[in-house]
This record gives C-alpha cells, sequence and structure tokens, in this order.
C-alpha cells in the first residue's frame, strides 16, 4: 500500500488521504528514477553469462574429461560460496584500487565493471554445482558414439552434450540472475553514482523518507523476479 502513496504524505495518520500512481510512473518515465533498474538487470545479466560459460567450461573437463587438478579447481569455484560477501568487496577494492595487469592496466575501483565482476565472483559456485550435476548425469557414451560418426566438437555440443544438460544450465543461470538483482551486501562497498542497483537506490529512498518511491522499486524487482521465475517454470514445462 506504500507504494500507491506519495512521499511525504502519510505521517501521522492511520491510513494516507489520498492514493496515487506516481511512484510507478516515475519507473518508467523519469530516466533518473530508471537508471538503478536498467544497471541491474544490465549487471546481473553480464555476470550470469560469464558464471555459465565459467562453469560449463570448469564443469566439462573436471566431470568427463578427468582433468588431473580437478580437485584444486573446485576449491577454487566454490571459495566464494563460504566467503562474505563485504570481504570479496574489500579484496576486490584492495586488489583493484590501482592499474592491475588483470584489467590491462586499468583502475576498475569506482567503474561500471566492478559491480559485474562482484556477482560473478560471489555467485559462480551456484551455476557451477548446478553444471557439475548436470554433467555427472551426461552418459560420456553419447559423446563417444557422436565423435565416432564424425561429430565435431562445435556440433557435438549443439546437438549432444548441450541440449542433454541445458535444464540444469537454465536453472542455474536463473537463480543466479535472480540472486545478482536483489544483491545488496557487496553492492553497497562498490557501487558508483552511475551504476547504483536496485537495492541501493531502495536504500537512498528510505534515507530520504521516499518510502512511496522506496516501496515502488521493491515491487518492480519482487514483480520481476517472479516473472523470471514464471517463465523458467513454463519453458521447463514446455520442454
Amino acid at each position: 500500500m506504500i507504494s500507491f502513496v506519495k512521499n511525504g504524505t502519510w505521517t501521522s495518520q492511520l491510513l494516507p488521504n489520498q492514493f496515487t500512481l506516481e511512484n510507478y510512473f516515475n519507473l518508467v518515465r523519469d530516466p533518473k528514477v530508471a537508471e538503478p533498474i536498467l544497471n541491474s538487470v544490465q549487471m546481473a545479466a553480464i555476470a550470469t553469462v560469464g558464471n555459465v560459460l565459467l562453469a560449463l567450461m570448469v564443469s566439462y573437463w573436471n566431470v568427463l574429461k578427468g582433468w588431473w587438478w580437478k580437485r584444486v579447481s573446485e576449491i577454487v569455484v566454490m571459495l566464494p560460496w563460504a566467503i562474505p560477501g563485504t570481504v570479496i568487496a574489500i579484496a576486490l577494492i584492495v586488489a583493484y584500487n590501482r592499474p592491475h595487469w588483470f584489467t590491462l592496466g586499468q583502475v576498475l575501483v569506482g567503474t561500471f565493471w566492478i559491480l559485474p565482476l562482484a556477482y560473478f565472483i560471489r555467485h559462480l559456485p551456484v551455476v557451477y554445482r548446478a553444471t557439475h550435476s548436470a554433467f555427472s548425469r551426461f552418459e560420456k557414451s553419447q559423446e563417444e558414439a557422436a565423435r565416432s560418426l564424425g561429430a565435431g566438437p562445435f556440433l557435438l555440443w549443439r546437438k549432444v552434450i548441450f541440449p542433454a544438460i541445458r535444464p540444469a544450465v537454465l536453472a542455474g543461470a536463473l537463480l543466479v540472475l535472480v540472486m545478482s538483482l536483489g544483491e545488496f551486501v557487496s553492492s553497497i562497498l562498490l557501487y558508483t553514482f552511475s551504476n547504483r542497483p536496485i537495492s541501493v537506490a531502495i536504500l537512498a529512498e528510505v534515507r530520504l523518507f521516499n518510502l512511496g518511491s522506496a516501496a515502488a522499486y521493491g515491487v518492480f524487482l519482487t514483480v520481476l523476479i517472479f516473472l523470471i521465475t514464471w517463465l523458467s517454470a513454463k519453458w521447463g514445462e514446455l520442454q
């Protein structure tokens, strides 16, 4: 109900005197209000794509190819799950507040890319466990049969491997996307005004006592997450 109340009008009354859709209209028509939404979607999508690509590669080599340093790679990939988000954020600040070879000599702190990197590190274990589980159920004989019939690496992945693991990969990717959209712990330490996500925007509105705007952000984020989950479930039923 708070999201339908104009900012500053509901103070001491038991019920608000008037209701409005202005808070929701501002999410669409005001670029400054809509910017955190676009930032969150963009950064979450970038991190999710990176998570899926790396998780697929590591899981494939660990499960199907029996990588000789499988144990070490699993520890490295799963380690962020045991580290608090604040610790990861502080580590990124310490590591990238000066030019670094990983960033091609650029300072990453204070830029757009520091938050997608934080989301990528924090949520990589989730996608990895999903892809690892999918590859563990994959029959290696299917790969061998496809190779014996002359299938190359690209055709093998497109026609044999990926269709078999696609449901698990999609589930892990959507879970990470949802987690990244609402991420707050690392965001509050790493954001700048130009890339602030929805979670930080909600906190800013609450501090300014713009409770209607904060509630509208929260409702929008909840609906967005629900739609992603619903579409995922429907897609799974069709498959």
